[in-house]
């Protein structure tokens, strides 16, 4: 699932990780995502764009790592890094959030996402179709 505002962001966002075999739900409202990950079928991965959402991205964020239905579902939240000395005061990282500050290449998102994907999915030994490290989608 993906939390961004701006469509043409959206568009590109969605067109990416469609190419890389993943299925894709977009949302502009934080709380609306945080919603949505707690109905089943829960979505197996949050990308959160906190260019302009920069205080409710990072509460969504944090909600993930205080709750302990979320705590495993792996959070990526991208934003700019003039925002870094924010994200480093209010944001709280752990294993399965993680913080990616643009620019940033295409490849290396696509790495920190398959990352978290992988470290969630050892923990219950699954491992979602489009993480898998071969390229091929599934």
């Amino acid at each position: 699932m993906i939390v961004e505002v701006a469509g043409r962001s959206q568009e590109s966002l969605q067109k990416f990780f469609a190419e890389q075999g993943f299925r894709t739900l977009m949302t502009q409202d934080p709380q609306r995502a945080l919603m949505r990950f707690k109905t089943w079928p829960r979505p197996d991965f949050l990308l959160i764009s906190a260019q302009v959402l920069q205080d409710s991205a990072v509460e969504v964020f944090n909600r993930f790592s205080q709750d302990r239905y979320l705590a495993r579902v792996p959070v990526l939240m991208i934003g700019s890094r003039s925002q870094q000395d924010f994200f480093l005061a209010e944001a709280r990282a752990d294993a399965f959030r993680k913080i990616l500050l643009m620019p940033f290449k295409a490849n290396t998102l696509l790495q920190v996402v398959r990352s978290l994907l992988s470290a969630s999915a050892s923990l219950d030994g699954t491992l979602p179709a489009a993480a898998s490290t071969s390229g091929d989608p599934g």
